[in-house]
């Protein structure tokens, strides 16, 4: 979807893009998000209820670059001493 989005937003003329997912579609409403989508309103349409949500230029730029930056790998825990006797 990040392809089709850049590939609208290849057109100087296109400012902004709105869908209106269903609004029980969870995992669509996080990959709006991550590509840049907010949530305006909930509406009710002929065939379902959905979220009317909307990127501009700008929300999908800064997705991009936030999805770009390398994730950090986790802190590596410190090796435990186990209690035992030495001699």
């Amino acid at each position: 979807m990040a392809a089709v989005l850049a590939e609208i937003f290849a057109d100087p003329a296109v400012d902004r893009v709105v869908v209106e997912p269903d609004s029980a579609n969870a995992k669509i409403h996080g990959l709006n998000e991550r590509l840049g989508f907010r949530r305006q309103a909930r509406i009710q349409l002929p065939d379902k209820e959905a979220w009317l949500s909307l990127c501009t230029r700008r929300h999908f730029n800064d997705a991009r670059r936030l999805l770009a930056r390398p994730v950090p790998a986790p802190a590596t825990p410190a090796p435990t001493v186990s209690g035992g006797t030495h001699r």
